[in-house]
């Protein structure tokens, strides 16, 4: 799914995506937010891989929410990256830090 970034979404819009079981976010350089001003609720998630996208500090949106699917199973990604991000509150960290595989090895 493709969205243009010049879509005009309300602060107070949800974004249902039903059907999402995987998402790959790679070497995207220049992403800073997963999503921006609107709630995204991703209810059927089970996995999702973030590598090489080095702005990506938060894994929470800018002046929105992501709502963290049940179904979610695996999250990808550089340990570098993942012990690097900036949580808003810790006990979401440790609810998904079971979830989380290094690409590369450990």
């Amino acid at each position: 799914m493709s969205v243009p970034y010049h879509a005009h979404i309300n602060s107070n819009d949800r974004v249902v995506l039903p059907n999402i079981k995987h998402i790959s976010l790679e070497d995207l350089q220049e992403l800073v937010s997963i999503c921006q001003e609107v709630s995204l609720e991703l209810p059927s998630l089970e996995i999702i891989r973030i590598c090489e996208c080095p702005k990506l500090r938060s894994p929470s949106c800018t002046h929105g929410t992501i709502n963290v699917s049940p179904a979610l199973k695996m999250i990808e990604g550089r340990i570098s990256w993942w012990e690097a991000l900036e949580w808003e509150d810790n006990d979401i960290k440790q609810q998904l830090q079971p979830l989380f595989a290094d690409l590369y090895g450990s």
